[in-house]
């Protein structure tokens, strides 16, 4: 215990999880309402009503 030691230790996040929400602060995408909510980077755009903010995922019109 009287002796100068000095331990370093690395931390390894294996594992991070998220709910929608928190998940947007994480990774820096949009949410499930954004022009591409996909977690994944995949060609589906959504579509929103005329005046609207709000996108859904649809593939058909």
């Amino acid at each position: 215990a009287s002796e100068d030691h000095v331990f370093s230790s690395d931390l390894y996040l294996l594992f991070t999880m998220a709910d929608g929400p928190g998940l947007i602060c994480w990774d820096g995408m949009v949410g499930h309402s954004g022009e591409n909510g996909c977690r994944v980077y995949c060609p589906t755009l959504g579509r929103c009503k005329l005046h609207s903010t709000h996108y859904y995922p649809a593939l058909l019109r």
